[in-house]
Protein backbone atom coordinates (compact mmCIF):
# COMPACT_ATOMS: atom_id res chain seq x y z
CA UNK A 1 0.00 0.00 0.00
CA UNK A 2 3.01 2.23 0.87
CA UNK A 3 4.23 1.83 -2.58
CA UNK A 4 1.15 2.26 -3.63
CA UNK A 5 0.42 5.55 -2.36
CA UNK A 6 4.24 6.95 -3.17
CA UNK A 7 3.57 5.70 -6.90
CA UNK A 8 0.52 7.90 -7.04
CA UNK A 9 1.63 10.38 -5.54
CA UNK A 10 4.90 10.67 -7.92
CA UNK A 11 2.38 10.41 -11.20
CA UNK A 12 0.39 13.28 -9.74
CA UNK A 13 3.60 15.52 -9.19
CA UNK A 14 4.62 14.67 -12.53
CA UNK A 15 1.04 15.34 -14.48
CA UNK A 16 0.91 18.48 -12.36
CA UNK A 17 4.64 19.70 -13.80
CA UNK A 18 2.79 18.54 -17.49
CA UNK A 19 0.16 20.81 -17.01
CA UNK A 20 2.32 23.61 -15.35
CA UNK A 21 4.72 23.25 -18.59
CA UNK A 22 1.92 23.37 -20.57
CA UNK A 23 -0.11 26.39 -19.49
CA UNK A 24 3.56 28.41 -19.25
CA UNK A 25 3.79 28.25 -23.16
CA UNK A 26 -0.05 29.91 -23.37
CA UNK A 27 1.04 32.44 -20.63
CA UNK A 28 1.16 36.07 -21.77
CA UNK A 29 4.23 37.89 -22.89
CA UNK A 30 5.69 39.18 -20.12
CA UNK A 31 8.96 40.16 -17.59
CA UNK A 32 9.97 36.50 -15.84
CA UNK A 33 7.32 34.07 -18.35
CA UNK A 34 8.60 30.82 -18.78
CA UNK A 35 8.14 30.06 -21.87
CA UNK A 36 11.20 27.24 -22.38
CA UNK A 37 10.94 24.66 -24.94
CA UNK A 38 7.96 26.62 -26.02
CA UNK A 39 6.94 26.83 -29.95
CA UNK A 40 6.61 30.65 -30.61
CA UNK A 41 6.71 30.66 -34.56
CA UNK A 42 5.55 33.25 -35.82
CA UNK A 43 5.44 35.09 -32.57
CA UNK A 44 5.54 38.89 -33.23
CA UNK A 45 6.43 40.84 -30.38
CA UNK A 46 7.86 44.47 -31.01
CA UNK A 47 8.56 46.22 -27.77
CA UNK A 48 7.43 43.36 -25.32
CA UNK A 49 8.43 43.22 -21.89
CA UNK A 50 10.42 39.67 -21.65
CA UNK A 51 13.32 40.52 -19.16
CA UNK A 52 14.72 38.03 -17.30
CA UNK A 53 12.26 35.26 -19.34
CA UNK A 54 13.18 31.79 -19.40
CA UNK A 55 13.01 31.38 -23.40
CA UNK A 56 15.13 28.26 -23.22
CA UNK A 57 15.26 26.15 -26.32
CA UNK A 58 12.02 28.22 -27.23
CA UNK A 59 11.98 28.29 -31.48
CA UNK A 60 10.80 31.90 -32.75
CA UNK A 61 10.55 30.80 -36.32
CA UNK A 62 10.47 33.63 -37.92
CA UNK A 63 9.76 36.33 -35.48
CA UNK A 64 9.78 40.04 -34.85
CA UNK A 65 11.45 41.27 -31.18
CA UNK A 66 12.28 44.40 -32.99
CA UNK A 67 12.61 46.20 -29.73
CA UNK A 68 11.71 44.06 -27.32
CA UNK A 69 13.68 44.07 -23.83
CA UNK A 70 15.31 40.33 -23.58
CA UNK A 71 17.55 41.75 -21.11
CA UNK A 72 18.62 38.82 -18.73
CA UNK A 73 16.73 36.39 -21.09
CA UNK A 74 18.01 32.94 -20.66
CA UNK A 75 17.91 32.54 -24.73
CA UNK A 76 20.16 29.30 -24.26
CA UNK A 77 19.94 26.53 -27.38
CA UNK A 78 17.10 29.42 -28.76
CA UNK A 79 16.11 29.01 -32.85
CA UNK A 80 16.46 32.47 -33.72
CA UNK A 81 16.62 32.20 -37.27
CA UNK A 82 15.85 35.04 -39.48
CA UNK A 83 14.31 36.71 -36.27
CA UNK A 84 14.42 40.49 -36.45
CA UNK A 85 16.53 42.27 -33.58
CA UNK A 86 16.62 45.41 -34.49
CA UNK A 87 16.63 47.23 -31.21
CA UNK A 88 16.21 44.72 -28.96
CA UNK A 89 17.74 44.71 -26.00
CA UNK A 90 19.93 41.43 -25.00
CA UNK A 91 21.70 43.54 -22.64
CA UNK A 92 23.06 40.37 -20.59
CA UNK A 93 20.91 37.53 -21.87
CA UNK A 94 22.11 34.31 -22.08
CA UNK A 95 22.56 32.81 -25.95
CA UNK A 96 24.75 30.19 -25.50
CA UNK A 97 23.93 27.85 -28.20
CA UNK A 98 21.28 29.99 -29.73
CA UNK A 99 20.52 29.88 -33.48
CA UNK A 100 21.24 33.03 -34.83
CA UNK A 101 21.02 32.10 -38.77
CA UNK A 102 19.54 35.01 -40.82
CA UNK A 103 18.98 36.99 -37.47
CA UNK A 104 19.06 40.80 -38.03
CA UNK A 105 20.82 42.09 -35.40
CA UNK A 106 21.03 45.52 -37.71
CA UNK A 107 20.11 47.44 -40.41
CA UNK A 108 23.23 48.55 -42.05
CA UNK A 109 22.50 52.31 -41.29
CA UNK A 110 25.33 54.18 -39.37
CA UNK A 111 23.61 56.81 -38.22
CA UNK A 112 22.22 56.92 -34.57
CA UNK A 113 18.60 58.10 -33.75
CA UNK A 114 17.93 59.55 -30.23
CA UNK A 115 21.52 58.43 -29.86
CA UNK A 116 21.02 54.95 -29.94
CA UNK A 117 22.38 52.66 -33.23
CA UNK A 118 20.17 50.84 -35.44
CA UNK A 119 21.23 47.30 -33.59
CA UNK A 120 20.69 44.90 -31.34
CA UNK A 121 22.05 45.60 -27.87
CA UNK A 122 24.38 42.87 -26.65
CA UNK A 123 26.03 44.68 -23.65
CA UNK A 124 26.71 41.95 -21.45
CA UNK A 125 25.31 39.10 -23.48
CA UNK A 126 26.53 35.27 -23.33
CA UNK A 127 27.74 34.80 -26.70
CA UNK A 128 30.15 31.66 -25.88
CA UNK A 129 30.43 29.39 -29.00
CA UNK A 130 28.28 31.11 -31.18
CA UNK A 131 29.31 31.00 -34.97
CA UNK A 132 29.51 34.88 -35.92
CA UNK A 133 32.05 34.13 -39.00
CA UNK A 134 31.42 36.95 -41.29
CA UNK A 135 28.73 38.91 -39.29
CA UNK A 136 28.50 42.77 -39.83
CA UNK A 137 28.99 43.46 -35.68
CA UNK A 138 30.51 47.28 -36.62
CA UNK A 139 28.82 49.64 -34.11
CA UNK A 140 27.89 47.35 -31.73
CA UNK A 141 29.15 47.83 -27.84
CA UNK A 142 30.36 44.68 -26.92
CA UNK A 143 30.95 45.84 -23.56
CA UNK A 144 31.29 42.66 -21.00
CA UNK A 145 29.92 40.59 -23.04
CA UNK A 146 31.11 36.57 -23.11
CA UNK A 147 32.86 35.24 -26.35
CA UNK A 148 34.57 32.50 -25.34
CA UNK A 149 35.26 30.63 -28.16
CA UNK A 150 32.93 32.05 -30.73
CA UNK A 151 33.98 31.48 -34.37
CA UNK A 152 34.25 35.58 -35.39
CA UNK A 153 36.12 34.85 -38.39
CA UNK A 154 35.87 37.44 -41.06
CA UNK A 155 33.44 39.60 -38.86
CA UNK A 156 33.48 43.23 -38.65
CA UNK A 157 33.88 44.49 -35.17
CA UNK A 158 35.25 47.61 -35.96
CA UNK A 159 34.59 51.41 -34.44
CA UNK A 160 33.23 50.50 -31.04
CA UNK A 161 33.56 49.19 -27.58
CA UNK A 162 34.61 45.72 -27.01
CA UNK A 163 36.26 46.52 -23.44
CA UNK A 164 36.28 44.07 -20.76
CA UNK A 165 34.83 41.74 -23.23
CA UNK A 166 35.40 38.02 -22.99
CA UNK A 167 37.11 36.53 -26.39
CA UNK A 168 39.11 33.33 -24.90
CA UNK A 169 39.68 31.29 -27.44
CA UNK A 170 37.97 33.14 -30.09
CA UNK A 171 39.07 32.59 -33.54
CA UNK A 172 39.07 36.50 -35.10
CA UNK A 173 41.29 35.52 -38.24
CA UNK A 174 40.71 38.25 -40.48
CA UNK A 175 38.09 40.16 -38.55
CA UNK A 176 37.64 43.75 -39.28
CA UNK A 177 38.70 45.72 -35.64
CA UNK A 178 39.32 49.17 -36.95
CA UNK A 179 39.06 51.93 -34.56
CA UNK A 180 37.63 48.96 -31.86
CA UNK A 181 38.26 49.43 -28.41
CA UNK A 182 39.73 46.39 -26.89
CA UNK A 183 41.27 47.84 -23.75
CA UNK A 184 40.86 45.12 -20.49
CA UNK A 185 39.23 42.62 -23.14
CA UNK A 186 40.36 39.06 -22.50
CA UNK A 187 42.26 37.36 -25.35
CA UNK A 188 43.49 34.40 -23.72
CA UNK A 189 44.48 32.13 -26.09
CA UNK A 190 43.05 34.11 -29.23
CA UNK A 191 43.69 33.49 -32.69
CA UNK A 192 44.34 36.25 -34.22
CA UNK A 193 45.71 35.35 -37.28
CA UNK A 194 45.78 38.06 -40.15
CA UNK A 195 45.23 41.13 -37.86
CA UNK A 196 47.30 44.22 -38.04
CA UNK A 197 47.17 45.63 -34.45
CA UNK A 198 49.82 48.59 -34.70
CA UNK A 199 48.23 51.84 -32.76
CA UNK A 200 45.75 49.69 -31.31
CA UNK A 201 45.23 50.76 -27.42
CA UNK A 202 45.27 47.01 -25.33
CA UNK A 203 46.05 48.35 -22.38
CA UNK A 204 44.79 46.12 -19.07
CA UNK A 205 44.21 43.62 -22.04
CA UNK A 206 44.89 39.79 -21.69
CA UNK A 207 46.59 38.22 -24.10
CA UNK A 208 48.36 35.24 -22.21
CA UNK A 209 49.43 32.67 -24.26
CA UNK A 210 48.53 34.14 -27.61
CA UNK A 211 51.00 33.99 -30.49
CA UNK A 212 52.00 36.90 -32.06
CA UNK A 213 54.73 35.70 -34.00
CA UNK A 214 55.70 38.30 -36.79
CA UNK A 215 52.61 40.62 -35.81
CA UNK A 216 52.88 44.61 -36.58
CA UNK A 217 52.78 45.74 -32.95
CA UNK A 218 54.13 49.58 -33.81
CA UNK A 219 53.06 52.08 -31.50
CA UNK A 220 50.29 49.93 -29.50
CA UNK A 221 49.91 50.17 -25.89
CA UNK A 222 50.26 47.21 -23.98
CA UNK A 223 50.31 49.23 -20.13
CA UNK A 224 49.12 46.68 -17.72
CA UNK A 225 48.86 44.16 -20.39
CA UNK A 226 48.80 40.37 -19.62
CA UNK A 227 51.59 38.83 -21.99
CA UNK A 228 52.08 35.65 -20.04
CA UNK A 229 53.17 32.83 -22.05
CA UNK A 230 52.64 35.54 -25.35
CA UNK A 231 54.76 34.10 -28.18
CA UNK A 232 56.48 37.65 -29.37
CA UNK A 233 59.26 36.38 -31.85
CA UNK A 234 59.96 38.30 -34.80
CA UNK A 235 56.98 41.11 -33.62
CA UNK A 236 57.37 44.28 -34.54
CA UNK A 237 57.80 46.43 -31.45
CA UNK A 238 58.94 49.46 -32.57
CA UNK A 239 57.37 52.33 -29.77
CA UNK A 240 55.31 49.82 -28.40
CA UNK A 241 54.64 50.99 -24.25
CA UNK A 242 54.58 47.71 -22.26
CA UNK A 243 55.06 49.85 -19.11
CA UNK A 244 53.74 47.28 -16.02
CA UNK A 245 52.68 44.80 -18.52
CA UNK A 246 53.02 41.02 -17.11
CA UNK A 247 55.73 39.39 -19.75
CA UNK A 248 56.37 36.01 -17.47
CA UNK A 249 57.08 33.50 -19.45
CA UNK A 250 56.73 35.35 -22.58
CA UNK A 251 58.74 34.96 -25.83
CA UNK A 252 60.87 37.76 -26.83
CA UNK A 253 63.79 35.80 -28.35
CA UNK A 254 65.70 37.86 -30.59
CA UNK A 255 63.32 41.33 -29.99
CA UNK A 256 65.58 44.78 -30.37
CA UNK A 257 63.79 46.29 -27.34
CA UNK A 258 66.08 49.55 -27.49
CA UNK A 259 64.10 52.41 -26.69
CA UNK A 260 61.15 50.48 -25.63
CA UNK A 261 59.04 51.23 -22.29
CA UNK A 262 59.37 48.13 -19.83
CA UNK A 263 59.15 50.74 -16.52
CA UNK A 264 57.55 48.35 -13.90
CA UNK A 265 56.94 45.04 -16.47
CA UNK A 266 57.30 41.24 -14.67
CA UNK A 267 59.99 39.74 -17.37
CA UNK A 268 60.14 36.50 -14.81
CA UNK A 269 61.27 33.36 -16.71
CA UNK A 270 60.76 35.33 -20.03
CA UNK A 271 62.60 34.17 -22.97
CA UNK A 272 65.24 37.04 -24.11
CA UNK A 273 67.86 34.99 -25.65
CA UNK A 274 69.79 37.24 -28.42
CA UNK A 275 67.55 40.06 -27.35
CA UNK A 276 68.73 43.66 -28.01
CA UNK A 277 68.17 45.27 -24.25
CA UNK A 278 71.61 47.80 -24.74
CA UNK A 279 70.58 51.41 -22.69
CA UNK A 280 67.09 49.91 -21.21
CA UNK A 281 66.32 51.12 -17.82
CA UNK A 282 65.56 47.53 -16.06
CA UNK A 283 66.07 48.53 -12.34
CA UNK A 284 64.17 46.95 -9.73
CA UNK A 285 62.29 44.88 -12.46
CA UNK A 286 62.00 40.92 -11.64
CA UNK A 287 64.06 39.12 -14.13
CA UNK A 288 63.74 35.77 -12.05
CA UNK A 289 64.68 33.04 -14.12
CA UNK A 290 64.65 34.70 -17.27
CA UNK A 291 66.75 33.56 -20.36
CA UNK A 292 69.23 36.21 -21.03
CA UNK A 293 71.86 33.94 -23.41
CA UNK A 294 73.78 35.89 -25.97
CA UNK A 295 71.40 39.19 -25.15
CA UNK A 296 73.00 42.37 -25.35
CA UNK A 297 73.04 44.13 -21.93
CA UNK A 298 75.38 46.81 -22.52
CA UNK A 299 75.00 49.72 -20.56
CA UNK A 300 71.62 48.33 -19.05
CA UNK A 301 70.78 49.84 -15.98
CA UNK A 302 69.78 46.56 -13.56
CA UNK A 303 70.14 48.55 -10.22
CA UNK A 304 67.92 46.58 -7.75
CA UNK A 305 66.70 44.01 -10.32
CA UNK A 306 65.94 40.44 -9.88
CA UNK A 307 68.48 38.00 -11.74
CA UNK A 308 67.85 35.01 -9.10
CA UNK A 309 68.21 31.96 -11.39
CA UNK A 310 68.51 33.93 -14.68
CA UNK A 311 70.51 32.35 -17.46
CA UNK A 312 73.51 35.11 -18.53
CA UNK A 313 75.56 32.66 -20.50
CA UNK A 314 77.28 34.72 -23.21
CA UNK A 315 75.24 38.11 -22.64
CA UNK A 316 77.42 41.41 -22.94
CA UNK A 317 77.01 43.09 -19.88
CA UNK A 318 79.71 45.62 -20.84
CA UNK A 319 79.35 48.84 -19.25
CA UNK A 320 75.81 47.55 -17.43
CA UNK A 321 75.03 48.84 -13.98
CA UNK A 322 74.91 46.56 -10.64
CA UNK A 323 74.68 48.74 -8.37
CA UNK A 324 72.39 48.35 -5.08
CA UNK A 325 72.97 44.30 -4.65
CA UNK A 326 71.08 43.36 -7.96
CA UNK A 327 70.06 40.02 -7.68
CA UNK A 328 72.50 37.09 -8.98
CA UNK A 329 71.69 34.94 -6.02
CA UNK A 330 69.67 31.19 -6.82
CA UNK A 331 72.53 30.17 -9.79
CA UNK A 332 72.07 33.16 -12.00
CA UNK A 333 74.29 31.63 -15.00
CA UNK A 334 77.19 34.14 -16.31
CA UNK A 335 79.17 31.71 -17.97
CA UNK A 336 80.66 33.60 -20.85
CA UNK A 337 79.07 36.96 -20.01
CA UNK A 338 81.27 39.79 -20.84
CA UNK A 339 81.15 42.17 -18.01
CA UNK A 340 83.89 44.46 -18.86
CA UNK A 341 83.39 47.74 -17.35
CA UNK A 342 80.13 46.82 -15.52
CA UNK A 343 79.01 48.48 -12.36
CA UNK A 344 79.51 45.64 -9.72
CA UNK A 345 76.31 45.16 -6.89
CA UNK A 346 78.51 46.87 -3.89
CA UNK A 347 78.21 49.99 -6.71
CA UNK A 348 82.24 50.53 -6.10
CA UNK A 349 83.13 48.09 -8.37
CA UNK A 350 84.27 48.99 -11.94
CA UNK A 351 84.66 45.40 -13.66
CA UNK A 352 88.20 45.18 -15.79
CA UNK A 353 87.97 44.54 -19.19
CA UNK A 354 87.55 41.90 -19.72
CA UNK A 355 85.69 40.08 -17.34
CA UNK A 356 84.34 36.88 -18.69
CA UNK A 357 82.07 34.85 -16.12
CA UNK A 358 83.17 37.22 -13.22
CA UNK A 359 83.92 40.32 -12.31
CA UNK A 360 87.47 40.52 -12.27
Amino acid sequence: MHQANKLLATLTLALMAASGAQAACTDPAGPGVNWALCNKNGFRSPGVNLSGANLMGTSFLPTTQHGTDLSNANLSNANLTNANLLRASLTGADLTGAILTGAILRDGKTSFEAGKPNTAFLTGANLSGQNLSGLDLSGFNLTGVNLTGANLTGANLGVYLITRANLTSANLTNAILTNAILTNTNLTNANLSGQNLSGFNLSGAILAGVNLTGFDLTGVNLTQANLTGTNLTGANLTGTNLTQANLTGANLSGQNMTWRNLTGAILSGANLSGANLSGLNLSRLNLTGANLTGANLSRLNLIGANLTGANLTGANLTGANLTGGANLTGGANLTQANLGGATWTDGKKICADPSIGRCN
